[in-house]
């Protein structure tokens, strides 16, 4: 059985990473946007994390990789 190398995987930045890229800024950016809106609409405590990531197309994980908690 021959096992193959899994493709090698980017770093996760973290909630607390200072450095996350032309892209990853863009994308910080769009979660924040989109939490904001939510939040003015749905108020903190009715706005879920998957309500924000549904909202941008994004996973779960992504959110997480920049932000520790709602």
């Amino acid at each position: 059985m021959v096992r193959r190398q899994s493709p090698e995987r980017r770093s996760s930045y973290g909630a607390h990473s200072p450095v996350v890229g032309e892209q990853g800024g863009r994308t910080r950016q769009r979660i924040v946007e989109t939490s904001l809106a939510l939040f003015r609409k749905h108020g903190f405590d009715e706005t879920r994390v998957d309500d924000i990531v549904a909202e941008i197309g994004a996973s779960r994980s992504t959110f997480y990789q920049y932000f520790e908690s709602k």
